[in-house]
């Protein structure tokens, strides 16, 4: 039963995978494409001719590729929310041999997973522009060479720097599993609704449920929020971030138990067409 539920995990990563590769690639353009905007509106339509400054436009990539990002993760959570929901009412795919929970977990994991591998290849790709900038930018190599040692003098200093951007990224991770969830959870509810209502089935009745669905989670996790708040902003090192983290996480596993539920006992999978 592992190994089946490993290889359709495998095969579905590899089938969203596609779509991150073909987004980092998009990314990549478009960051030469803003790159080369920047450097035309600044110097002039024969600046590309000027070697001197060569090195300055490896750096103004490896900004832009970064900044782009924050835009590309974002978008690209969208795109794999509506592929997951796709995925789940196949019938095609529900053919699967594995188990209704086996399934959800395998489609909602790999989206997960894809997602996370999209930020690796984020980071990957900054990393090796900004190698190529201290290559070809010796002014930016020789100011970094001399602000290492005052970043292992002060190394202390940078400590809780380093740990608050380590929770926010952990945070992002954990909204991000809890985006599929919500969205689950919203086309789950919903699609019950409807089987049990039969009589309603235009896309205002299907919009009108999720808009009701939607207040009444806000309204839920204000409440969590304001059960736990207390606890938080206590000027505690660390301790907000935590318990932060750990709200999120236990408010994924909820969604995760009740998608889980829901998934295997309400919802059927359509006819593809």
């Amino acid at each position: 039963m592992m190994s089946a539920f490993n290889r359709l995990f495998a095969e579905l990563f590899k089938k969203k995978s596609r779509k991150v590769h073909l987004l980092i690639i998009l990314q990549l353009v478009s960051a030469i494409a803003l790159t080369v905007f920047m450097l035309v509106i600044d110097s002039g339509w024969f600046y590309a001719t000027d070697p001197s400054k060569f090195g300055d436009d490896w750096l103004t990539l490896t900004l832009c590729f970064f900044t782009i990002s924050f835009l590309f993760l974002p978008i690209y959570l969208i795109i794999s929310c509506s592929e997951t929901e796709k995925l789940n009412r196949s019938q095609t795919w529900r053919l699967a041999p594995v188990s209704d929970v086996s399934f959800y977990l395998d489609n909602t994991l790999s989206s997960f997973v894809s997602y996370i591998y999209l930020g690796i290849l984020q980071l990957i790709g900054t990393g090796i522009l900004f190698l190529a900038t201290l290559l070809f930018n010796p002014e930016f190599l020789a100011a970094f060479k001399k602000l290492i040692p005052e970043i292992q003098n002060n190394a202390y200093q940078f400590v809780p720097s380093i740990y608050r951007f380590l929770c926010i990224l952990a945070m992002i991770i954990i909204l991000g599993l809890l985006v599929y969830l919500v969205t689950n959870f919203l086309n789950f509810v919903s699609q019950a609704v409807l089987d049990f209502l039969p009589g309603i089935s235009s896309k205002f009745s299907i919009n009108l449920i999720r808009l009701i669905l939607i207040v009444a989670l806000i309204w839920a996790l204000a409440k969590a929020w304001n059960l736990i708040s207390p606890l938080t902003f206590m000027n505690n090192v660390g301790l907000d971030e935590f318990l932060g983290i750990l709200l999120l996480f236990i408010i994924d596993v909820v969604f995760l138990m009740v998608n889980t539920f829901i998934f295997s006992k309400f919802f059927e999978a359509k006819q593809n067409k």
